[in-house]
């Protein structure tokens, strides 16, 4: 049947092992064999060679005195199992990463949102500024350290647009410029007829001016994108991004970053399970002039919307222990009061309100941690969606 002469017909001859490998597993097949006939009952061993090669032995004894025995080869099973194993780890890490993430950007909210408070009500005390500036600083340094371990485990909400890369990129030079010095020259070359692409505008700005390679790999790969690295000594580094052509006809431009303080007087109900986020938020808002009312959780927070409370807008935390969910709430908030704008906040979406990377469509939302000013633009834009109604500014 095999081909093979009497004595070729030995342990190993059909596997891919050299000489002293054959060697090895026969001693070993010998030793099963002898084990077998001590408890006259089959035996089954998995032999490890050096060069990585997994073979298993079933020693089975025959009622005859004689014995069947199979050697299989197992290495490509082997090794699909450790990339299953490997890849179940990462999934863990992915999830571990989410948890801490949702609690420690919950606690910079606390810090980032206070020194904002804080810095209103020290006056020209130059001293005093100077300190609240050297904790901001450390307190974004860790937001940021948060977004690149979130990007690396493709657990960061992106909100991607269709656009054109030439002119994202005039808009990226002077990050880029700023980021490497004036010793060295910045060029940019673009193509004639580059086609669109849909990407996170910030995303990726924060990508072309280096925040990380982990960074950088889980933003492409959550826009279906790859990303290719050659080195070579004396000659340095090229790093390419490929991102998925995009077919959409309408090309948005990125409107450029401002931040702009606005004010208000709407009523908002602000639902976070974190009292000290909470209590945060709510002086931030008043700060600005809106009424807050506040609720740790859905089952509050929809009991304080059937008293038939006026409320124009809900802040809502996305993940919330209990049997509702910030998405849960907002539905059935909507159905109690079909005018009531909804905005969402998170340090860690889940899949909530994002699916395969991206925010659904419709869905607003601000992700922890912010700042006074980011927070009260965001909400003054929500409330005035759809009404035409121009945002009120503020000094700062």
């Amino acid at each position: 049947m095999l081909g093979l002469a009497g004595r070729d017909l030995r342990p190993g001859a059909l596997l891919p092992l050299n000489e002293a490998d054959t060697n090895e597993l026969s001693q070993r097949v010998r030793e099963v064999g002898m084990a077998a006939q001590a408890t006259n009952r089959p035996v089954l061993v998995e032999h490890q060679e050096e060069r990585g090669t997994s073979v298993e032995i079933f020693h089975n004894p025959m009622a005859d005195g004689g014995y069947v025995l199979t050697l299989l080869d197992v290495t490509e099973r082997r090794q699909v199992e450790e990339a299953l194993r490997q890849a179940q780890k990462l999934e863990s890490m992915g999830q571990m990463t989410g948890g801490v993430a949702h609690d420690f950007n919950n606690l910079l909210t606390v810090i980032i949102g206070s020194l904002g408070l804080l810095r209103r009500t020290i006056g020209r005390d130059d001293k005093a500024s100077e300190r609240i500036d050297m904790i901001s600083i450390a307190a974004e340094r860790a937001a940021r350290l948060t977004r690149q371990l979130l990007a690396f485990a493709r657990r960061q909400p992106l909100q991607p647009e269709i656009v054109n890369l030439d002119h994202v990129m005039q808009e990226t030079l002077p990050l880029v410029r700023r980021a490497v010095g004036e010793s060295i020259t910045v060029e940019c070359i673009t193509a004639g007829g580059l086609w669109n692409t849909t990407v996170d505008t910030s995303e990726f700005q924060s990508a072309g001016t280096g925040l990380g390679l982990p960074h950088v790999y889980g933003f492409v790969k959550q826009l279906g994108g790859h990303l290719k690295i050659y080195s070579e000594v004396g000659e340095g580094t090229t790093v390419k991004l490929y991102l998925p052509r995009s077919f959409g006809e309408k090309i948005i431009q990125p409107a450029p970053v401002t931040v702009l303080a606005v004010t208000g007087t709407e009523t908002v109900l602000v639902v976070d399970d974190d009292q000290i986020v909470r209590a945060t938020v709510a002086s931030m808002l008043e700060d600005f002039g809106y009424t807050v009312l506040l609720a740790q959780n859905g089952a509050e927070a929809l009991a304080i919307l059937e008293r038939g409370t006026k409320i124009d807008l809900l802040f809502t935390d996305v993940v919330m222990p209990g049997t509702i969910s910030g998405r849960q709430l907002a539905e059935r908030a909507v159905e109690i009061l079909p005018t009531l704008k909804i905005l969402f906040t998170s340090g860690y979406t889940e899949n909530a309100i994002v699916h395969n990377g991206r925010l659904d469509a419709g869905v607003e939302l601000i992700s922890k941690p912010y700042r006074r000013e980011q927070l009260a633009a965001k909400v003054r834009r929500v409330l005035d969606s759809a009404r035409g109604a121009p945002p009120q500014a503020a000094e700062i």
